[in-house]
């Protein structure tokens, strides 16, 4: 799946933001690190801001 099958209709829908909870082992999602992140013992919360219209 590429970027935009995954997070982008998540992001056009979102008013300020989408999170995504990972593993904390795991790869961003796409390969493309979120600008923001939430580290904890076994999980990571990627953050990404929502597309302005």
């Amino acid at each position: 799946m590429q970027w935009s099958t995954k997070i982008a209709p998540a992001l056009a829908l979102a008013k300020r933001r989408v999170v995504v909870k990972r593993p904390d082992y795991a790869e961003p999602l796409a390969g493309q690190k979120a600008p923001s992140a939430v580290i904890t013992k076994n999980h990571r919360f990627d953050i990404y801001p929502c597309i302005k219209t």
